[in-house]
């Protein structure tokens, strides 16, 4: 009996012993980490970075840095240049998420300055929100999320997974500062509301893009040379290529820019290479003169007569 108590005091000191060396060194650990933190704050450097903090001017929640809230109306100036967008940070890219007013406003517009198209799509809770035509990249997948879509039995994990990024990715660009619950988003849209969107959002896109301002010129007259030999490969970001060339743009750049943005430099690169050569400003012409559903007055008046 008197051996089995010396056991289990022997155990309850050694266990006494290491909780006090335990704590000891957990003490001696947080005492280090203050003193450094304390060293770091005394450098000249973060001295210098708590004073510009300090001078920096404070705003609020959904204002730009430069303490204004830039207009959104109708004649508002257009965004920047091609060079500016280059320069942009990436959080401000038209492919990141909403990030505030300043973002907002130049969403609203395309490259050219016109108000762009919206889809109105209504949020869980009733919200009313317009959604932005989507970045060339996810545009892409358009034919594949339609084929997802139409096979109802392929739910798989990994259909899921795309169908959902996609629908957080388009309800990112809206223009009205609504941002998605990443982690509730399966919860507040089920899978029928998903692929409804997704479709209707695709085939509301494709509406916008049969516009004449986004389509390319063509004419049933093209030319071609006697020796011409046909290329059976087809390139798959010949479109890319001609826009990263003609804006300065890189092919990744390019890729996030708004499909709206993406078929107007498309359409003015193709139409500038035409006109740089008689052949290509004569095909130019037979596109334009077929394209044309009223008669030219004047030129007939010219040519017969008449008033």
């Amino acid at each position: 009996m008197r051996e089995e108590l010396l056991c289990w005091f022997a155990l309850l000191f050694t266990a006494c012993v290491a909780y006090l060396w335990v704590d000891l060194l957990h003490e001696r650990r947080e005492a280090r980490r203050a003193q450094k933190h304390k060293q770091n704050t005394q450098t000249p450097s973060a001295a210098k970075s708590r004073e510009n903090a300090e001078k920096r001017p404070q705003r609020t929640e959904g204002t730009p840095a430069g303490g204004t809230t830039p207009s959104v109306a109708a004649d508002a100036a257009p965004p920047p240049s091609m060079r500016e967008a280059r320069t942009t940070p990436p959080a401000l890219r038209a492919t990141s998420p909403y990030t505030g007013e300043a973002h907002k406003a130049r969403e609203l517009y395309d490259i050219t300055g016109r108000e762009l198209p919206t889809f109105a799509w209504r949020a869980p809770g009733g919200r009313l929100v317009r959604l932005l035509p989507p970045a060339v990249r996810v545009y892409r997948r358009a034919p594949r999320l339609l084929a997802l879509l139409a096979d109802g039995r392929n739910r798989t994990p990994e259909t899921l997974r795309v169908i959902y990024d996609t629908v957080l990715t388009v309800l990112c660009r809206n223009a009205d500062g609504y941002r998605p619950d990443q982690a509730k988003l399966r919860r507040q849209i089920g899978y029928t509301a998903a692929a409804t969107l997704l479709a209707e959002f695709i085939n509301w896109i494709a509406d916008v893009l049969k516009d004449a301002r986004y389509r390319l010129p063509s004419s049933q007259n093209t030319p071609k040379d006697e020796d011409e030999i046909p290329v059976h490969y087809s390139i798959q970001t010949a479109g890319e290529r001609s826009v990263s060339a003609y804006s300065g743009l890189t092919v990744p750049e390019v890729l996030d820019l708004s499909v709206i943005d993406f078929r107007i430099l498309r359409r003015d690169a193709y139409i500038y290479g035409l006109s740089g050569s008689k052949k290509g400003r004569e095909y130019l012409e037979a596109a334009w003169c077929e394209e044309q559903t009223q008669p030219d007055r004047a030129a007939l008046r010219a040519q017969f007569g008449g008033r």
